[in-house]
C-alpha cells in the first residue's frame, strides 16, 4: 500500500510553488510599470516648465478648495479673476466658517506676475486676521477663466467669461494659465463636488472644448 511520505524539511520548492511565485512577481511588475509610466508621462507634460512638486501640490490644493465648497457657498468671477466661498478645516481657520478665496494674476516688484490664491476670513477690517496665500506659479504670462452652466433658469448651458454673484454655482470651472510661457494642461473643477449627491452618468452630455 502506497503512503504519503512526510516532506523533508530541507527539500526544495515544488514546481507549483515556483509558478505561483513567478505569477505574483509578474503582477507586481505590471503594477509598478503602469505607475511609473503615468509618472513619466506627467513629467514629460511638465518638462521644461518651472512647475515642481510643491506647485503641483498647490494646484491640487486649489482643486480641493473648489470641490469642498458647501452648497450655500457663492462663486463669481470674470475671465481673469475668480472669487468663491469655501470651508477650510485647518489652521488658521475655524472649522465651519466660510472663507473667502480669490484667484488672480498679480504683478509684484520686478515685473514678475504670479498666479496667486488668497484665502481670508470674511468681514475683517485689517490684514492681521486669519489668512493664507500660495502661488500656482511664480511667473505667468496669462490667466484665463471660463464657467460652464446656466446662470439664469431656462438659459442653455455654455462656457461663459463672466459668472454673476447672484447665480447658482456653475457646473464646471475651467482654469488655464502658463508657467513662464510654457503651456500647462487646463484645470477643470466641479464646484461643491465633494458634497454633491448628483452622479454624472457616462451618457451625460459633456461640455464642448
Amino acid at each position: 500500500m502506497k503512503t504519503d511520505r512526510p516532506r523533508h524539511p530541507r527539500r526544495g520548492t515544488s514546481l507549483l510553488e515556483l509558478l505561483l511565485a513567478l505569477a505574483m512577481m509578474s503582477a507586481i511588475a505590471l503594477i509598478m510599470s503602469a505607475a511609473l509610466g503615468l509618472t513619466s508621462r506627467a513629467g514629460v507634460r511638465f518638462a521644461g516648465s518651472e512647475i515642481g512638486t510643491g506647485l503641483l501640490l498647490n494646484r491640487d490644493r486649489l482643486r480641493r478648495l473648489i470641490e469642498d465648497m458647501p452648497p450655500q457657498g457663492r462663486l463669481w468671477g470674470t475671465d481673469g479673476r475668480l472669487e468663491f466661498e469655501t470651508s477650510i478645516e485647518e489652521p488658521p481657520f475655524w472649522p465651519g466658517d466660510l472663507v473667502h478665496v480669490t484667484l488672480e494674476r498679480a504683478t509684484v516688484s520686478g515685473g514678475v506676475s504670479p498666479v496667486l490664491v488668497s484665502a481670508a476670513a470674511p468681514g475683517l477690517a485689517s490684514t492681521d486676521g486669519p489668512r493664507t496665500d500660495f502661488a500656482l506659479v511664480e511667473h505667468s504670462d496669462g490667466l484665463q477663466l471660463r464657467y460652464w452652466g446656466s446662470p439664469v433658469p431656462g438659459m442653455p448651458p455654455e462656457w461663459r467669461e463672466v459668472w454673476p454673484m447672484t447665480a447658482p454655482l456653475p457646473e464646471l470651472v475651467r482654469i488655464e494659465y502658463d508657467a513662464a510661457g510654457t503651456s500647462l494642461p487646463p484645470l477643470v473643477v466641479r464646484p461643491a463636488r465633494s458634497l454633491s449627491q448628483e452622479v454624472m452618468s457616462l451618457s451625460s452630455r459633456l461640455p464642448p472644448g
